[in-house]
């Protein structure tokens, strides 16, 4: 029997998190109570994959950010115009994700 769980999770590529960022800043547009369970869950989805963001931007401490991989996390944002859509939703988002978003906003400007 194989415990998935147990199997560290393979890393995003920077198309894969700007889509799951994407897909949870969407999925905020819950507008009944039934559905308020959704609206958690991508409200934690997006916290999630911010952090990982972040980290991809800024490295881990252990290890220095890629070069490559914030290029093309870079052009996936602005291809996907995923800036807007954040601060579309940042009124949903709350404060620690709106400070998350601009420290991203920093890292990836320094980057270009």
């Amino acid at each position: 029997m194989s415990f998935s769980f147990f199997k560290p999770s393979r890393p995003k590529t920077p198309q894969e998190l700007v889509k799951a960022i994407k897909d949870s800043l969407i999925a905020l547009d819950t507008k009944t109570v039934a559905e308020v369970k959704a609206l958690e869950k991508a409200l934690e989805e997006v916290e999630k994959n911010l952090v990982t963001m972040k980290l991809m931007l800024s490295g881990d401490g252990e290890a220095e950010p890629n070069v490559d991989q914030i290029s093309q996390l870079t052009l996936e944002i602005c291809k996907e115009d995923v800036i807007a859509l954040f601060i579309h939703k940042l009124p949903i988002l709350g404060w620690e994700a709106g400070v998350q978003g601009r420290s991203l906003d920093g890292y990836a400007m320094g980057a270009i």
